[in-house]
């Protein structure tokens, strides 16, 4: 297999996995256990693939996200500007302020313990991967109450910031736990899934950033292969995620995570 058909796969498997609630990090973490090459573990490739995801989150969402840039910088230039009016009258500068208070403990947790989570064992992955199972069915099995972004408090975004920040653990779902907490704490469907990958922007963002220079030691064949095939397949999984959030089925990657969460600690054990 040449090198430029494990980027692809690598790209593949990234992009499906970042939006789909099953971990991108820990399949990347499991698929390292089958093999060692210039790709697997190599940070520049992460980074070039991340930013894959992130520019196919801002092609689905960029209608609601240019009103929210559009309606919160029109509120900002406003004569009668003040941060309470604003807060109050405007939703979309409201989001704004809670994609923000959301970066906080993001960033804080992130960069904290960033390297001793991503160094954790596939026993981890396997355990996190189950986590993630019971965090996908919490939201089925409770009644919840569908709210307006407009009524949503700092309470709610601070909560998502640390739900996101847990996803650094490999076998974590970063979609999956934001929009489970969100769920759960009354968020309508639509609004879970475009606030959870609304902060993700600042996430990924600044991950790439941190990372850019790494980049320059791998091919450019392979990270334009590995960044192609990452955002194709991760535009085709966030359209499939959000019609399936949408019908209510979020939870039908529960027995998904579990499966692979148990294969993971069997392979561990034996």
């Amino acid at each position: 297999m040449t090198e430029t058909i494990k980027a692809i796969i690598l790209g593949i498997v990234q992009g499906l996995t970042e939006f789909l609630p099953v971990s991108s990090s820990g399949h990347l973490k499991i698929f390292s256990q089958f093999g060692h090459d210039s790709l697997q573990n190599n940070v520049g490739f992460d980074v070039v693939v991340h930013f894959a995801t992130l520019l196919a989150v801002m092609i689905v969402f960029r209608k609601r996200y240019l009103d929210l840039i559009k309606e919160s910088y029109t509120s900002f230039h406003d004569k009668k500007f003040s941060l309470k009016r604003a807060y109050q009258e405007c939703h979309q500068f409201r989001t704004a302020v809670f994609v923000i208070l959301a970066s906080i403990p993001t960033a804080i947790i992130g960069l904290s313990f960033k390297d001793y989570f991503e160094s954790r064992s596939i026993l981890t992955v396997g355990i996190c991967l189950i986590a993630t199972s019971a965090i996908l069915y919490l939201p089925h099995l409770t009644k919840r109450k569908n709210i307006e972004p407009i009524n949503l408090n700092w309470k709610f975004a601070l909560l998502l910031g640390v739900a996101q920040s847990f996803a650094i653990l490999p076998g974590i779902s970063r979609s999956g736990t934001t929009i489970s907490i969100a769920l759960l704490l009354g968020a309508s469907r639509s609004f879970s899934g475009y606030f959870s990958f609304l902060i993700m922007i600042p996430a990924v963002a600044g991950a790439t950033l941190l990372n850019i220079t790494e980049i320059a030691s791998i091919a450019p064949t392979l990270l334009i292969s590995g960044f192609l095939a990452s955002f194709i397949s991760g535009i085709v999984a966030l359209l499939f995620l959000l019609k399936l959030l949408d019908k209510g089925k979020f939870h039908y990657f529960s027995p998904y995570c579990f499966l692979l969460g148990l294969g993971t600690l069997i392979y561990h054990f034996l």
